[in-house]
C-alpha cells in the first residue's frame, strides 16, 4: 500500500479487534492520514496506546473494539484528557 515515509509498524496486543486482527499481528500505521469515523486507528490516552475503531460524534470520540466483550472507551470533547490519535491504520494481519 502507498503510505507516507512516517507510516509505522506496530505489533497488535490483545485481544479486542477480533476477529479481525490477532494477538501477535502487526499493523501498518500512517500518522499523516486523517481518520474518520469508521477507521481503524491508533490512539494514545493517558499514557496508553490502543488499537480501535474510531467513531466521532459533535460531543465526543469513542474507541470502539471489534470484540463485543470489551469496552467503548469515550472521550469527551468538553473535558480535557490526555488524547490523540497516533494514525489510522492502512494495513493489518501481517504475520512474521
Amino acid at each position: 500500500k502507498n503510505v507516507s515515509e512516517q507510516a509505522f509498524a506496530r505489533k497488535v496486543h490483545g485481544k479486542s479487534m477480533e476477529p479481525r486482527c490477532f494477538d501477535g499481528d502487526v499493523s501498518i500505521v500512517d500518522p499523516n492520514l486523517e481518520c474518520r469515523t469508521g477507521d481503524l486507528c491508533v490512539a494514545r490516552i493517558n499514557d496508553q496506546t490502543t488499537f480501535k475503531r474510531y467513531h466521532e460524534t459533535h460531543s465526543e470520540i469513542r474507541l470502539e473494539p471489534l470484540n463485543d466483550k470489551y469496552e467503548i472507551l469515550v472521550v469527551p470533547k468538553d473535558r480535557p484528557v490526555d488524547f490523540r490519535i497516533l494514525g489510522k491504520v492502512v494495513d493489518a494481519k501481517i504475520r512474521f
